[in-house]
């Protein structure tokens, strides 16, 4: 059971990593062009962050 539920999520992590990272590119090439880009940046690394922390608590769930 938890095998299998690492199976589903892992994939689904990257995939979600992956596509937040897209967003922070892309915030981050906006950002050289418009001043005011700094505070999207800062929204989507603060999501970054929360995404790692969740992954992290699903996984640890996942082990115990």
């Amino acid at each position: 059971m938890h095998m299998i539920g690492i199976l589903i999520f892992l994939p689904l992590m990257l995939f979600v990593i992956a596509w937040g990272m897209k967003d922070i590119i892309k915030m981050m090439s906006d950002h050289m062009q418009t001043k005011r880009g700094r505070f999207s940046v800062q929204k989507q690394v603060i999501k970054a962050k929360l995404l790692t922390r969740m992954s992290q608590a699903y996984l640890a769930s996942l082990s115990s």
